[in-house]
């Protein structure tokens, strides 16, 4: 005799239901949650991580700031598509797009790539009178110290720009890690006077491999020293036996604050060596003895006037003869 039994089918729905509703996962479950998180890591190029970097949600505004192992987190995030923006201080800007789905966790990785900056600015003029041609140089020097949250490997180049007369030089690297250089004559800026640039602003842009750039100033000519100074003896060729010559100069009339800087040349088939320089000499002082004994050949010396901020007018060449 076979025994059956019959269950209600609406007994077996209602335990069904209860089954399916008690699932967090399940919309109509009361412990459904209709929202997810980002999870997220910002690094450089290198892959190192980068912390204070803010990141901002988009729709909803919501922002965080990674931690010191690059990490960010956005909790109770609303199901739909987003734009996560990266930024802070020496790095470029960047976007990422990024869905968030209903109980799940969007993981984001982030590379940033870290700004070039200039770090240091010199510029100095200096004006040079000479014996041929007899018009007297008037030039531009421009030093320029830079870097990179990359390394330096990244930095593209640097260059000084004028804006006024619309012209730009790159400036060339030095054997000094991160420093640039760059020299102008009237002649180079096509024949502009270099006093017409005083007042007028300069900038020093750094850019690099990826196109970021940094640019620092404006930046302004301080002085142009028009004073020529003069040398005294040895001058032409006067024979210095021993080859240690007694250089002296006549005083400079500035109305500014200088010190003198003097400069020996040897002269080897129409090749000038510098085989002496002596800087901040005190304007109190008109005189130099030397005591390097130069080598029998022929030579020539000038005298600089050096203003505060390193600008420079020099002598005419002065000669002399070791014997």
């Amino acid at each position: 005799m076979r025994i059956g039994f019959l269950i209600p089918l609406f007994l077996l729905g209602g335990c069904w239901e209860d089954a399916i509703h008690s699932n967090p996962l399940d919309p109509l479950s009361p412990e459904y949650i209709d929202a997810g998180s980002i999870d997220g890591i910002v690094t450089d190029r290198g892959f190192n991580s980068i912390s204070e970097v803010i990141i901002s949600l988009t729709p909803g505004g919501q922002t965080a700031t990674t931690t010191t192992d690059g990490r960010f987190v956005f909790d109770s995030v609303p199901p739909g598509v987003y734009t996560l923006t990266a930024s802070g201080n020496g790095l470029e800007a960047a976007m990422s797009e990024v869905t968030v789905v209903a109980n799940a966790t969007a993981s984001v990785s982030q590379t940033i790539n870290l700004l070039p900056a200039v770090t240091g600015v010199d510029l100095t003029t200096l004006h040079v009178s000479r014996w041929w041609p007899q018009d007297d140089l008037f030039r531009l020097d421009a030093r320029a110290a830079v870097s990179d949250g990359d390394g330096l490997v990244d930095v593209a180049g640097v260059e000084l720009s004028i804006i006024d007369i619309q012209f730009s030089q790159p400036l060339q690297a030095t054997t000094e890690a991160g420093v640039f250089e760059l020299s102008l004559t009237e002649e180079d800026l096509g024949g502009i006077a270099l006093h017409s640039l005083l007042g007028k602003p300069l900038e020093l842009v750094v850019t690099d491999q990826f196109g970021s750039s940094a640019t620092s100033g404006p930046v302004f000519l301080t002085r142009i020293v028009d004073f020529v100074p003069e040398t005294d003896s040895p001058t032409g060729s006067q024979e210095i036996p021993g080859g240690n010559p007694l250089l002296t100069w006549n005083a400079a009339d500035t109305p500014f604050v200088h010190t003198y800087q003097i400069d020996v040349f040897r002269v080897d088939d129409d090749v000038d060596t510098n085989v002496y320089m002596l800087e901040n000499v005190p304007s109190s002082e008109l005189s130099v003895q030397l005591s390097e004994n130069f080598a029998v050949g022929q030579y020539y010396w000038t005298c600089s006037v050096v203003d505060e901020y390193g600008n420079r007018s020099r002598s005419k060449e002065a000669g002399f003869v070791v014997p």
